[in-house]
């Protein structure tokens, strides 16, 4: 009985992490999309994307 509850626990356990992981994939893909966009956006402003890219980097 205890030892099958146990696996159980550890399967539960299992499953949210990965779904706290892909949500957390999702977002971080979201927020690099995000960034991506407004880096483009920045780089349009300055015409040189380049140096606009590495100004937000640094």
């Amino acid at each position: 009985m205890k030892s099958s509850w146990k696996k159980q626990r550890l399967a539960t356990k299992k499953k949210h992490i990965k779904r706290m992981r892909s949500k957390n994939n999702r977002l971080i893909a979201f927020s690099l999309a995000r960034a991506i966009k407004a880096m483009k956006k920045i780089g349009e402003a300055f015409h040189s994307p380049g140096t606009s890219a590495r100004k937000v980097t640094n």
